[in-house]
């Protein structure tokens, strides 16, 4: 609590806040008095937890709350709309004041995550613990270190095994030439070497077993930050309401699958799209009391929302009982913008309607308000829902209603992700994408002057060899090509890899901004092994597919030397790593400046990229010893740092390093660029 003493506050007041609002516009549906003594005892608890922390303006409102609320314990039906809009008011009040709450200072990686949240999860059937986000974030984190770490020691463990078998071999050739077979001293060494292999079994059992209870703490840790969806209902359905009495208008929402748990993220992606779409129903679509009494309609127009499951995906709709796009508007609308001819525009079918709408800037409102009126809404939820990697339709019937659905991962944490290797590395891509893996004759794929195409089922697809995609040289082509076929956004293309290989869940970790990765990189995720293998985004490998162009034979021959990364720091180890992959460079990692020693007086390196601040051997120090090395002297060094004074920069100029990059002024294009002019 020392670092951030209202950490637990604003937990607790988010769940009390989503209870009372959840409450408080039920009122306006029905009158219950079980209801009424709920809502009095949240914004009782929430009063005296504000005094604890010594946020009294909290309390006061909490109180204000109470006062409003307590008259509805004597009376038999719900509240009226003044009373609800006053609740709501406050409410809105508490939120403006917890919002403002000092928060303590978190990494540049959890900001880019997101907003801190909480998750509620049941225990048995009497206790509620509350967590928050970025908590199972960080166990999540610490469960991806732990079994990165165990994978490394099952690997030094088969290395052992060799060891021990060259040791048994040796040693039992030394005792057949100096004591015989059979003699006392060679049955000692025969039991020594016994007690060693038992052993070594023991370890690995014990290995075995940390592995699979870390795996299923990841999985639950992954499970955790899914929370249910009925927290975005409660907004969703204040958003309507508070378009309706804008507008004048009565709109009720009804909910379907509020029970599901999607991830947290998500659904704060989901919500900034929502709120958009339920605005445009009533501003668009519901129509006013005179319009729906004319058309036969109940004067109460309604928005049905449903909320399914679709394997690792969340298929959402949005539809209101209102009267449909105005297809003349629109059209009259988008020839005005200059965005197609007015013969186009009388030719479109309802379906290309939609799509425009879904394009952003085409308002069919008369005046602006503060509902509707620039045009922006739709366009908003298309970033928004392209951003969570998902995808939206709009449809539309005349007289009936609009329906807008949306499709998105249930968590952008994890995925089912099928792995493929290219110049023996092993990349991923999210499964929901792929919709075919086949062997093709290499003699299949036709080529033109700058671009491939493959004929699968007489349809032709745009062709990307995911290995020069990467950087990689090109060698020899097999005669047969192992080849996926993936989908995004509609759009397919067909991908050459060197093996397809299986299936498995695996937590993306995202690549942080300042780094600009390629955009086919959506992120990096640990191997069974615990190695990180980069995980490429679908639509961006069909972009660069359709615009692949073969490249210079003399430039794909060069055959660029292995790099050596030298970091404590796993994410950074893996951001480096990720980085200079793609650029077509073959990496090995040191997690340490001795362990950069070691593999450095192994294998021949093009340069080492070092960190300095490191437990034992410094950068610094790292440098300085192979600058004293015969073999190891004139390989070039790069330090990337966050010692970013003078005196530092200095310190490693004098003792022989080639460049200094700070790592709050991390460049990727800086990076590459200074390692290409070394090697030159």
């Amino acid at each position: 609590m020392a670092r951030d003493p209202y950490k637990y506050f604003r937990i607790e007041a988010a769940e009390l806040l989503e209870g009372l609002s959840e409450g408080i516009l039920a009122l306006g549906k029905q009158g219950d008095p079980e209801l009424i003594k709920r809502l009095l005892r949240y914004a009782h608890t929430l009063k005296g937890a504000s005094r604890v922390v010594r946020r009294p303006e909290i309390g006061d409102l909490a109180h204000a709350l109470e006062d409003l609320l307590a008259p509805l314990r004597e009376s038999d039906g719900g509240g009226s709309p003044e009373l609800i809009d006053q609740s709501l008011a406050l409410l809105d009040q508490i939120r403006d004041h917890l919002a403002s709450l000092p928060v303590e200072k978190r990494s540049p990686s959890a900001e880019a995550d997101g907003p801190p949240q909480a998750v509620q999860e049941q225990v048995g059937q009497a206790q509620t613990i509350r967590i928050a986000v970025s908590d199972l974030d960080r166990l999540l984190q610490s469960a991806l270190e732990a079994h990165a770490l165990a994978c490394s020691l099952r690997r030094g463990d088969e290395e052992i095994d060799v060891l021990g078998n060259r040791a048994r071999k040796f040693l039992r050739g030394q005792q057949e030439v100096q004591v015989g077979p059979g003699s006392s001293q060679a049955t000692k060494v025969d039991a020594l070497l016994a007690e060693v292999g038992s052993a070594l079994r023991e370890r690995r059992e014990r290995e075995d077993r940390l592995l699979r209870e870390l795996s299923e703490l990841r999985a639950c840790a992954s499970e955790l930050r899914l929370v249910p969806a009925r927290s975005l209902i409660i907004d969703l359905e204040r958003v309507a309401r508070d378009a309706a009495r804008t507008l004048d208008k009565e709109v009720e929402v009804r909910v379907e699958g509020a029970e599901l748990h999607i991830d947290a993220y998500v659904l704060a992606g989901l919500r900034k799209a929502l709120v958009h779409v339920i605005r445009n129903c009533v501003a668009h679509g519901i129509e006013g009391r005179e319009a729906r009494r004319r058309a036969g309609k109940p004067s109460i127009g309604r928005i049905d929302i449903r909320i399914r499951r679709q394997g690792h995906r969340v298929a959402l709709s949005c539809q209101d009982d209102g009267a449909g796009l105005d297809s003349a508007a629109v059209q009259r609308a988008v020839v005005e913008r200059g965005l197609i001819s007015r013969a186009e525009a009388a030719s479109l079918a309802p379906d290309a309607i939609g799509n425009l709408l879904l394009r952003g800037g085409v308002t069919t409102s008369h005046g602006i308000d503060g509902i509707s009126g620039r045009g922006v809404g739709l366009d908003a939820v298309r970033e928004a829902v392209t951003a969570m990697k998902g995808e939206v339709a709009l449809k539309s019937t005349p007289g009936v209603g609009t329906q807008v659905e949306l499709s998105v991962p249930l968590s952008l944490s994890s995925l089912p992700a099928l792995s493929l290797e290219v110049e023996g590395k092993v990349v991923f891509v999210p499964l929901d994408n792929v919709r075919r893996t086949l062997r093709l004759p290499t003699r299949s794929i036709a080529r033109d002057t700058d671009s491939e195409r493959v004929v699968v089922d007489d349809h032709a697809f745009p062709y990307l060899s995911l290995t020069r995609a990467l950087g990689h040289p090109r060698g020899d082509v097999a005669a047969i090509q192992s080849v996926v076929l993936i989908e995004a956004a509609g759009q397919q293309a067909a991908i050459g890899v060197d093996r397809i290989g299986a299936t498995r869940t695996v937590v993306i970790r995202g690549i942080p901004g300042h780094a600009a990765a390629h955009p086919m990189v959506a992120g990096a995720a640990f191997d069974d092994d615990g190695v990180p293998r980069l995980v490429l985004a679908a639509d961006a490998l069909i972009r660069e597919a359709s615009k692949a162009t073969l490249p210079d034979p003399l430039v794909a021959a060069i055959a660029l030397p292995p790099l050596l990364v030298i970091d404590d720091s796993l994410t950074t180890r893996m951001l480096e790593q990720s980085i200079l992959e793609s650029a077509g460079y073959e990496v090995d990692i040191a997690v340490s400046g001795e362990d950069g020693i070691d593999k450095a007086r192994r294998r021949r390196y093009g340069a080492f990229i070092v960190d300095v601040e490191m437990p034992g051997m410094s950068g610094f120090e790292f440098i300085s010893a192979i600058r004293s090395d015969a073999e190891l002297c004139n390989t070039p060094a790069i330090l990337v740092t966050s010692l970013a004074n003078r005196k530092d920069k200095a310190r490693g100029s004098k003792i022989g390093a080639n460049a200094y990059i700070v790592k709050s002024e991390f460049d990727q294009a800086v990076l590459l660029k200074t390692i290409g002019r070394l090697l030159a």
